[in-house]
């Protein structure tokens, strides 16, 4: 996935599910962003594999990659 495409799905596909209703409550509108959105007391963050290291430095608890393919 590039930068590009991971943009563009967090822009048109998580944001208007996250902005209505009972999740827009759950979402920390200061720490609200295209690369990382704080839900509850968690953070998710947003990587593209474009870029090798890219989750490098990252303390996470959990990790779930996405392929994604093109024919």
């Amino acid at each position: 996935m590039t930068e590009k495409q991971m943009r563009d799905f967090v822009q048109t596909r998580l944001d208007p599910l996250l902005e209505k209703g009972y999740y827009s409550t759950l979402v920390n509108k200061d720490y609200n962003s295209l690369k990382s959105k704080r839900i509850r007391n968690s953070t998710l963050y947003f990587r593209t594999s474009s870029k090798a290291g890219s989750v490098e430095g990252v303390d996470i608890d959990y990790l779930s990659l996405d392929k994604l393919c093109s024919v």
